[in-house]
């Protein structure tokens, strides 16, 4: 009877995994409503709510609010677990400015509030593409571009660096282009900045042609990784590397541009029913278990060694359209952190979380691993650049990522311990993902943050961009 149960439970698990929808991120909220981020983990209740359709109402909504003394703060897909968004007055919400306006071979223009897979498919249609993508296209352009969100590629910057030319509205309700020749200071401050400069509404970006891409993976032992991390860095075009903790395996992604003649390639493509397994059934499959280990983290060890390290397949090799081999995809709900290293440095503080994930404290009358995790460590890289805050700025990185899934007062207890690492080796937190850090320990991190804070407070005398967040970040002294 027992056991008839649980298969019962189980099986009611994965019905509601399969059909649930977890990147769902339409955007539902009303005046007075309570908007929530994906996570569940930032909220606040927005007194005004608007979705205007073109940049006209944009400035009239920030000129009204500047009257009012009033703030005023930007809402996408909902994807930043930072509470970067969270306001109390207007809340603006882009999705009806996703229109394309135009394209002049490789130079394409668009309303910013497009999502990034529809952007993703005009492009299709146009023989273009994105150079980089982050794991998901959910998001929202403006979104992506004002945190600084990446792929990987040591050669390749994040997705803010494939930006030409914006047009953003500023405090006083003026749009004001911005780009590599004209406004260059305000140029490479907007790229990154979390709309605390203004309401970014169209984006010009460079898209390269059309190639398929392929993504191979396979597992490596734990040393060979640590061994062979710059050599991968250095010969491949785009690396991904996967630690499930208190496991001695890893498993690598090589993603790249092959010879699509070459029949041994074109053997590689994915079915449509290949495909529906790989991004439905196999993620779907593994949510399960992941929400079963959400709930008994002390058993977190035992899933991760035993059971969901051996749900992967040993190697796998596909080819597909570029922004479907970039977008990897999460099966679930999760919370993040992440930090930025230079590559030296990032591979000292990957060893030490590692280390630390095989030390054991006792929480609760529980002996649990000093950091665990029921989704793997993910280190991606991305090259430097020359934008004010990004998280790149003059130094090529490691991108160290830490996500839990469904079970907050693990995430806690982890990222403590790795915001104590991250502060020894100089990481620099990602803007749109988990972090405590304030204005007094940022500073030191980024050679021109003063200059940004300058800016814009020149900008936007009277704060109406200034939340919590952006408060807490950038001006608190």
């Amino acid at each position: 009877m027992l056991r008839a149960a649980i298969s019962v439970g189980l099986l009611a698990v994965l019905a509601y995994l399969v059909l649930y929808d977890f990147h769902d991120t339409t955007f539902r909220v009303q005046s007075r409503d309570t908007w929530v981020n994906w996570d569940g983990q930032q909220s606040c209740k927005p007194a005004v709510v608007v979705q205007p359709s073109s940049i006209q109402e944009v400035q009239n909504v920030v000129r009204k609010a500047a009257e009012e003394g009033k703030k005023v703060h930007v809402a996408g897909s909902g994807h930043s677990f930072s509470p970067c968004v969270c306001t109390n007055d207007y809340l603006i919400n882009l999705d009806k400015l996703n229109g394309l306006l135009s394209i002049s071979e490789n130079r394409v223009t668009v309303e910013a509030g497009i999502r990034l897979y529809h952007l993703n498919e005009l492009l299709a249609l146009h023989g273009l593409r994105m150079k980089n993508l982050g794991h998901i296209s959910e998001q929202s352009l403006a979104g992506v571009i004002s945190t600084g969100t990446h792929g990987t590629g040591i050669r390749y910057g994040s997705i803010s660096t494939l930006v030409e030319a914006l047009q953003i509205v500023l405090a006083n309700g003026s749009v004001v282009t911005a780009s590599r020749t004209e406004n260059v200071e305000l140029f490479n401050a907007a790229r990154v900045s979390f709309g605390s400069l203004g309401v970014i509404v169209t984006v010009t970006l460079q898209c390269p042609n059309a190639v398929p891409m392929r993504r191979i993976e396979y597992f490596v032992k734990t040393k060979d990784i640590i061994n062979s991390i710059k050599t991968l860095v250095e010969e491949k075009e785009h690396v991904i590397i996967w630690h499930l903790l208190q496991t001695d395996v890893g498993r690598i992604t090589l993603l790249d541009y092959p010879n699509i003649t070459s029949p041994t390639i074109l053997s590689k493509q994915r079915s449509p029913v290949v495909k529906f397994f790989d991004e439905i059934v196999s993620l779907k499959v593994f949510s399960v278990f992941m929400y079963i280990s959400s709930l008994f983290p002390q058993y977190l060890p035992i899933f991760n060694s035993k059971l969901v390290a051996n749900l992967l397949p040993s190697h796998l090799e596909i080819v597909d359209r570029s922004d479907r081999i970039l977008n990897s995809g999460y099966p679930a709900v999760y919370t993040e952190m992440e930090y930025f290293f230079e590559l030296d440095k990032g591979i000292e503080a990957y060893k030490e979380v590692l280390a630390l994930s095989l030390e054991e404290e006792e929480i609760g009358g529980l002996r649990l691993p000093k950091i665990t995790s029921n989704l793997p460590i993910v280190l991606r890289f991305v090259a430097k650049d020359d934008i004010y805050l990004s998280t790149q700025y003059g130094r090529d990185s490691l991108v160290l990522s830490l996500s839990v899934f469904r079970n907050q007062e693990v995430m806690r207890r982890a990222s403590a311990h790795v915001e104590r690492i991250a502060a020894k080796y100089g990481g620099r937190p990602h803007w749109g993902k988990m972090h405590n850090l304030s204005a007094k320990q940022l500073r030191p991190l980024y050679p021109m943050f003063d200059k940004f804070v300058s800016l814009r407070n020149e900008l936007d005398p009277k704060r109406v961009f200034v939340n919590d967040y952006v408060n807490h970040v950038l001006l608190e002294q």
